[in-house]
């Protein structure tokens, strides 16, 4: 057998969500910056202690879900808003 070598690198992943926002805010009034959405995003994931795993760049879209084939709604996907108060 031969030498053994460690490599490294780094992989990038786009990925999106339609997330529900707290109650009572809308797109207009949401401030992404009020919480930790790199965690958050990360429980929806289950990756949350993934060694080497970040997040950012995130942006928020006024975008609503697309219908998927014969009509069946797409999954809104639900976060824990209160435990990502406090920003990163």
């Amino acid at each position: 057998m031969g030498a053994v070598v460690k490599v490294e690198w780094t992989e990038t992943s786009r990925y999106l969500a339609y997330i529900e926002l707290p109650e009572g805010q809308t797109f207009e009034t949401f401030d992404k910056a009020r919480y930790d959405l790199e965690n958050g995003l990360a429980d929806l994931n289950e990756d949350r202690n993934f060694e080497g795993c970040e997040r950012h760049d995130i942006e928020v879209y006024d975008e609503q879900p697309p219908r998927l084939a014969g009509n069946i709604p797409y999954d809104v996907d639900e976060l824990d808003w209160e435990s990502l108060e406090g920003g990163p």
